[in-house]
């Protein structure tokens, strides 16, 4: 097939622009976001690009670390970052009855792409003759003669041309011959239920929802799973027992598995929690398959209106009552429960930005707040202190920043005058002037030992920003992600949100955290939005250079003592896949160390080759042994999930970075620890 027919096959939809009144993209113009339907190298005047090609269904963590990806490829080079998309499903073309339910509409799709910071959208419509190109002629059709790469950005299942024969490695081999570069990006994975670990992808994303688990389909869509559709009308059942509900025409989409649902319904511009029943009506002896909605507190006729339905959790599968009484108990039960779970906190499956909304209207009208972090702070812990402080400082909030330990050494960069040590600087009855408590680095009250009590009772609004899986019931509002690489990465990109003005002062903080909880940008949590920050943080005044040098060329030589002590103290068991260290009080006291000059120590015997788990037990004094345990991330998913094994011992992390506090023996914890991971390696 030559160029030319090419051309007049897919410009069939040609012109038509997505958004209204959009101009035709130009070169030069590339800080509005465009999305164009069709594909015609007369819409597509681009001299150079970094192109993404895929469906993007669901736009889940996988894409979303594609996009971000080609977004700072793009600022790079100085080029649009553009991603080249289909509608419908090529599926639905070439094998009808293989073609998946979709897991968002086109209009959601566009708008989660946007987000990532894309430049350009091109949707070209599915037809036989662009979906059957041979692979070479793909490349070098449309993707060459259209789009002009720079760069090209894939994951590493990515398949295109005839029989989907084109492959990354094909890409990759004519980079040469076309003068672009291809980068395949890592698969992503995400921990699943009890110890399974997946590979995100749209296929994983479905079937978790036809199982009903909508909590772990959300942590791969990094948002709730919503269903979008009108109102239709339905038998009027569940009015004639005091429940109506706002029945949704169904749509392509995916429909989760049958059951009660804990939901968030959008209608009319407003958002109402919501019970959400997926399936029929057996009590009444309705057989045909249904999504309907009970809004709490809603009363106003939808028909005919869109409405948005949000998956938060299933409350419990789908039941034959004996009676319609007998259902409407166990109605009031199921709403009863969707009131405490809104209540008590903001949903951890949220869309962050609307936990940045939420936490900047609890915050408003604070003037005197008090924010915290955990014992034995790291640098991400002081970071995010330290920027939380001057950002509300520069909104005109006097903020208190308390520690409950003195600054290590390492981070007097910070400047130890903008924090209040505990017992020094106040007293734990000054606490209650303050109007407001937020709490950084850390939701378990564990953490916060010296406050947990006085916490607990204080009646001042609490918020918990946060990364770490393990949590308590400890505040009224939360900005959390699991996802991110730290707690000073939420702060960054909060700040961003809300206008705030970062200084070089804050973006020294904000990278410190940043760059300390990545290993300096060598560890798994590493990504591209991590990367991304960074380099935004550098443009603002961060000087990675002299950052380094502050806090690993300063080094006190009780702390190089100390690293000593640990490592001599160093045992390789269950086949040298477990090194673990020990560190006494004596060790402390024979070389003139404290507690925090062991930050980082956990991590030197990950440098051992065949060592999965790293294990540092301190004796802390006052009977309690500090655990700290580190896994190494493997591509093939068979890493150990430390994490895990400090909640067996009561504490809490990340599947790769965890830790605990223990009551007890050096030995005594010691067998402990060996008893759990024994399973595990």
């Amino acid at each position: 097939m030559g160029f030319s027919r090419f051309r007049r096959v897919v410009a069939s939809s040609r012109g038509q622009l997505y958004l209204a009144g959009l101009r035709r993209p130009s070169q030069t113009a590339w800080n509005n976001v465009n999305t164009v339907t069709g594909l015609s190298a007369a819409d597509l005047p681009l001299r150079q690009s970094v192109l993404t090609i895929g469906n993007f269904d669901g736009v889940h963590r996988a894409h979303q670390e594609l996009l971000r990806t080609s977004c700072v490829l793009a600022r790079q080079a100085q080029a649009p970052a553009v991603v080249l998309t289909f509608e419908p499903h090529p599926l639905t073309v070439v094998a009808p009855d293989k073609a998946p339910a979709r897991l968002t509409t086109l209009e959601d799709k566009l708008a989660y792409i946007e987000s990532t910071g894309i430049d350009l959208t091109v949707v070209a419509r599915s037809e036989p003759d662009l979906l059957t190109l041979e692979a070479v002629a793909f490349i070098e059709e449309v993707v060459v003669r259209l789009f002009h790469p720079a760069h090209i950005v894939e994951g590493p299942s990515f398949g295109f041309g005839r029989g989907r024969k084109g492959t990354p490695a094909l890409l990759q081999a004519e980079a040469g011959r076309f003068g672009y570069e291809m980068h395949v990006a890592e698969p992503v994975m995400v921990d699943l239920s009890g110890v399974e670990r997946a590979m995100v992808s749209s296929s994983l994303v479905r079937d978790l929802l036809r199982q009903g688990r909508v909590e772990e389909a959300a942590r791969c869509l990094t948002r709730p799973y919503s269903m979008v559709g009108p109102v239709i009308r339905g038998h009027a059942l569940g009015r004639r027992i005091g429940f109506p509900t706002a029945n949704l025409g169904l749509t392509e989409q995916v429909i989760p598995a049958d059951g009660v649902y804990a939901g968030r319904a959008t209608a009319a511009g407003q958002s109402y929690p919501c019970a959400i029943n997926v399936g029929f009506a057996p009590t009444f002896g309705v057989q045909e398959t249904r999504v309907e909605a009970h809004l709490l507190d809603f009363d106003a006729d939808l028909y005919g209106k869109p409405i948005r339905l949000e998956f938060l959790r299933r409350l419990r599968a789908q039941e034959k009552f004996v009676s319609a009484a007998a259902l409407a108990k166990q109605l009031h039960a199921d709403v009863a429960t969707v009131r405490e779970l809104f209540a008590s906190t903001v949903s951890m499956t949220a869309p962050l930005t609307k936990m940045f909304d939420d936490a900047a209207a609890l915050v408003c009208g604070w003037r005197r707040p008090l924010l915290m972090t955990h014992e034995k702070p790291d640098g991400d812990a002081l970071g995010s202190l330290a920027a939380t402080s001057a950002l509300l400082r520069s909104q005109g909030v006097q903020p208190t920043a308390l520690l409950f330990d003195l600054i290590p050494d390492r981070y007097a960069l910070l400047n130890e005058s903008d924090f209040s040590v505990l017992g020094r600087d106040c007293k734990l009855d000054e606490l209650s002037r303050c109007d407001g408590i937020v709490v950084l680095d850390t939701c378990t009250y564990s953490q916060l030992r010296p406050v947990a009590e006085w916490l607990r009772a204080a009646p001042q609004a609490k918020l918990a920003i946060d990364h770490h899986l393990t949590r308590d019931d400890l505040a009224k509002a939360y900005v959390f992600d699991e996802s991110a690489a730290a707690t000073c990465l939420i702060l960054f990109e909060w700040a961003k949100h809300a206008g705030w003005q970062i200084d070089a002062q804050t973006a020294r903080a904000l990278f410190v955290g940043l760059a300390m909880d990545t290993g300096w940008f060598h560890h798994s949590n590493t990504d591209a939005r991590a990367l991304a920050a960074a380099a935004e943080l550098l443009r603002l005044g961060a000087r990675p250079h002299i950052l380094y040098e502050s806090l690993f060329q300063q080094d006190s030589a009780p702390r190089v003592r100390l690293l000593g002590a640990a490592l001599g103290s160093l045992e390789l068991l269950s086949e040298g896949q477990l090194a673990l260290m020990t560190l006494d009080r004596g060790a402390f006291a024979s070389v003139g160390a404290t507690p925090a000059d062991t930050e980082d120590i956990i991590n030197e015997p990950l440098r051992i080759a065949g060592v999965r788990v790293s294990a540092l037990l301190v004796e802390a004094g006052d009977g309690v042994i500090r655990v700290s345990l580190r896994s190494r991330a493997t591509e093939s998913g068979d890493d150990v999930d430390v994490s895990a094994v400090a909640q067996f011992l009561g504490g809490g992390g990340h599947r790769h970075a965890a830790g605990a506090k223990v009551s007890g023996t050096l030995r005594g914890v010691r067998e402990l620890l060996l008893s759990r991971l024994s399973g595990n390696l």
